[in-house]
């Protein structure tokens, strides 16, 4: 395997995120009757995100929703990238004491 490239690829994809937000956004709805028949309202959008150890929660006018959904996942890509790069970068460490250990043998 290529590290080298492969971490590349990786920071690439990284900084290509342009927008980041940390936390959940979920949709709600409300049960409500409606000509005397249950029906849902909503949906209503809340930001949930934890801060000094504590669960921070907000609610997110809908016109908002999506830029704030795609900023959530944005974040949350980055952190499986960053994990990715650790992994090939422990991957790479491995391969190269491995082919130092087996040329000082060799010697």
């Amino acid at each position: 395997m290529d590290y080298q490239s492969e971490r590349q690829k990786l920071i690439k994809e990284m900084a290509a995120i342009d927008c980041m937000e940390k936390g959940r956004l979920t949709a709600e709805y409300r049960e409500v009757v409606r000509d005397g028949k249950p029906a849902k309202k909503g949906p209503y959008y809340k930001h949930q995100t934890w801060k000094n150890g504590q669960n921070i929660s907000r609610r997110v006018p809908r016109e908002e929703a999506e830029v704030l959904k795609n900023a959530v996942e944005g974040y949350h890509r980055f952190r499986e990238l960053a994990e990715d790069y650790v992994e090939t970068t422990v991957q790479m460490t491995r391969a190269a004491n491995d082919s130092h250990s087996k040329k000082k043998r060799q010697s």
